[in-house]
Parts: structure tokens; sequence; C-alpha cells
């Protein structure tokens, strides 16, 4: 079971639309200082010709590529006005999920012809729990119980192969 993408699909860009980092408090939460973003296609095809490395050491194993989750969609990172600068847009959430939407497309194209089995976020969760506040402990992580729903929809998967 491979979650390799969640957090390599986000970036940071600044004012200058320079690609930063998140930065981390001495609470260990990541900022979002600038505008929130996904990566472009280009760059998410160059990470997958390196997940490919990893994928030979898998091939004799059935293999399970978990998708990215909607972070920092339904909760901020902080209610610093310059952080997150881009949620306050009115369709901040509705542009972020079309483009994670086409991001999990191409994750799914590019293993179509292979042995791994895709699955998207909101096919464990639902998109309507998994867009709820209530499901999230912070805007990058989701509560306990989520990950509880994560196991279990995995496992059933695993043994109904």
């Amino acid at each position: 079971m491979l979650f390799l993408m969640d957090n390599a699909v986000y970036q940071v860009v600044s004012e200058s639309g320079d690609v930063i980092q998140p930065e981390r408090d001495e609470r260990g939460v990541y900022h979002v200082t600038e505008y929130l973003d996904l990566i472009p296609i280009e760059k998410l095809k160059e990470l997958l010709s390196l997940v490919k490395e990893i994928l030979k050491v898998c091939t004799p194993f059935r293999v399970i590529f978990l998708g990215p989750l909607p972070r920092y969609l339904v909760i901020p990172c902080c209610t610093r006005v310059l952080h997150l600068r881009n949620q306050s847009h009115p369709n901040f959430a509705d542009i972020l999920t079309d483009e994670l939407s086409l991001i999990e497309d191409e994750i799914q194209k590019y293993f179509a012809d292979s042995s791994v089995q895709f699955v998207r976020a909101r096919d464990i969760f639902g998109t309507q729990n998994l867009f709820l506040k209530s499901s999230w402990k912070d805007g990058v992580h989701l509560r306990k119980e989520m990950y509880g729903n994560m196991a279990v929809f995995l496992r059933r998967m695993i043994w109904d192969f």
C-alpha cells in the first residue's frame, strides 16, 4: 500500500510566483504562508516516474496506490490573514478540487496499464464526508475515526481481492 502523493501534489506559491516550502512552527504545525496550489501535471509526471522505481521492488506483490487527500481545502492552516491567501477567493475549494481531480485522473492514467490499483480518497470516504469540517482534525490531518474508516475500507478491499 503506497500513500506517496499526499504532500507531494501541493505547493506553496509566493506573490512573485516562486515555489516555497510550507513553514513549520514551534508546535509542529505547517503553515501555507502564501498561496496554495497544486503542482503542474508535468511535475506530477516527473514524480510518478520516480514512483515507478519503487514499484519495481513491489513487482511480486499487489500494490494499492492511495490518492492525495484534499488538504487545506476544508480547514486552513491557521487564522492569520496573510496565510493561505487564496482561500478568500469565492471559488477556492471548487478550483482546487477540480485541479485535484485532474491530478487524480493523471495518476489513474499513469497506472492504467499496470497491476497497480489506484484508489481516490473520495472512493474511500465519500465526497460528502471528505469535505465536512467534522472529518478533519486540522487542515492536514483527518480525525482518527476517518483513518479508521480508511483502514476498514482497505482491509475489505484486500480481502475481497
